[in-house]
């Protein structure tokens, strides 16, 4: 009976650990749930109001390191919500605010550097720009410079995105403080209205 007695003892301790791991779990994913609501609630109304208001909240980003896209002004909020099913309940898994960037006319911009043609493009794409890429091309058709027009319009985004097994949550601000992404990592319980009142401040 040795062995059997011996299986029987590591089947009991794996189910103990298999149940404390499933309760860990289930904190986490309720904290996270909680936090995401809560967020949804606050950019919300934030977004409500905004709306109403109408601030003129303008700034002047870099692009490409070299050249200032200004006159650039914020409006038209909104916020998405996602959720996801479990055991036939609905639960938060991620809260997105967004809003745009305006400007009066487009940005006109021209790169020679095959290098500085494909850095350039590849930032456009990741930045969210609409943008036209008109190519010169010499006698042997090599390409001698290339013209972009910049539509002066895109969308910004303060995602909160959750991850119910560890109980964090991801911030990822794109097209806020800089453009591109930046990405900040939060326990499920410092999402809290001292935060969420930071990220309005520096959304305005």
């Amino acid at each position: 009976m040795a062995l059997l007695d011996d299986l029987k003892r590591q089947a009991e301790i794996r189910r103990q650990e298999q149940e404390r791991n499933q309760a860990e779990r289930n904190r986490n994913l309720q904290a996270v749930h909680l936090a995401l609501r809560n967020a949804s609630q606050y950019f919300s109304e934030l977004a409500d109001s905004l709306n109403i208001l109408n601030p003129e909240v303008r700034r002047s980003y870099l692009i490409d390191r070299t050249t200032r896209l200004d006159g650039l002004v914020q409006g038209d909020y909104r916020v998405r919500e996602r959720r996801r099913t479990l055991e036939h309940r609905d639960y938060f898994a991620e809260v997105i605010l967004r809003f745009d960037w305006k400007a009066a006319s487009p940005l006109v911009l021209e790169r020679e550097a095959p290098a500085q043609i494909k850095q350039l493009t590849d930032e456009l794409h990741a930045y969210g720009f609409r943008f036209e890429a008109k190519a010169f091309r010499n006698k042997k058709y090599a390409v001698e410079r290339v013209r972009f027009t910049i539509e002066p319009e895109f969308v910004a985004s303060a995602r909160f995105s959750g991850d119910w097994d560890t109980g964090t949550i991801a911030l990822s601000l794109k097209n806020v403080e800089t453009l591109g992404q930046v990405n900040y990592y939060y326990d499920a319980a410092e999402l809290d209205p001292v935060l969420f009142e930071e990220i309005a401040k520096l959304v305005l």
